[in-house]
């Protein structure tokens, strides 16, 4: 209970893992039931989505759920400092010259309680 009751079974949320780990989700009880339909039901707001940079070879494959916002407010956001921009151009004698620069800050995470992590297979 990380949250303190904050963010409930029907709060928007997002389930990260790696490709070969989404492969789980197919996987059947002997109730004839899987569990994308149980996580469909009980959270009806999850999105799945994949991506390879959460596949590791060596420790197994990290897995996040991560609350989008709470009371109002992002968990976080990706950040940049500009896109890319162009610096003026510089005449020399038989040439030009024009330097571009770019930046990136990552994710800021304004509420690390709404990301909890999980290392496995």
């Amino acid at each position: 209970m990380q949250s303190g009751g904050l963010i409930e079974m029907d709060a928007r949320m997002t389930l990260a893992m790696a490709p070969s780990s989404s492969v789980a989700l197919t996987t059947t009880n002997i109730y004839n039931v899987n569990v994308s339909d149980m996580l469909k039901k009980n959270f009806p707001n999850l999105r799945v989505e994949t991506a390879v940079q959460y596949q590791n070879p060596t420790g197994g494959n990290l897995m996040q759920l991560i609350a989008e916002e709470i009371e109002g407010q992002k968990t976080g956001f990706c950040a940049f400092t500009e896109k890319l921009r162009a610096h003026g151009i510089v005449r020399d004698t038989s040439s030009f010259k024009q330097k571009k620069s770019q930046g990136t800050w990552g994710t800021v995470i304004f509420q690390p309680f709404a990301v909890a992590s999980m290392l496995g297979v």
